[in-house]
């Protein structure tokens, strides 16, 4: 699924309006160049389309573009970056899987 993902840096989110329902990827920016990936959402009714993968993408785009750094706070983005060599070197030095077990 094709999908238009617009950035709305006022509310610090990726989105796209599918079927009259938004899908997001919700960030925090912090002081050293990092923006925290927070929350992904996409109704259970529209998922498994690839709408959350394009959200990261979109995101990981962003991020290359402004040099900034990825953490990876949701565990669907930090298994989609983590799943992803090419998208490694974006990840924030400290972040730490959100999966790991402590």
């Amino acid at each position: 699924m094709d999908i238009k993902i617009k950035h709305d840096s006022d509310h610090n989110k990726f989105f796209a309006i599918i079927a009259g329902k938004e899908c997001s990827l919700r960030y925090e920016k912090m002081n050293n160049n990092v923006i925290d990936a927070k929350l992904m959402f996409v109704p259970k009714n529209m998922r498994g389309q690839g709408i959350a993968s394009q959200l990261v993408e979109q995101a990981v785009n962003f991020a290359k573009k402004n040099n900034y750094r990825i953490k990876p706070t949701c565990s669907y983005v930090d298994e989609y970056i983590r799943g992803n060599a090419k998208y490694l070197p974006i990840l924030a030095e400290d972040a730490e899987p959100v999966t790991a077990n402590k």
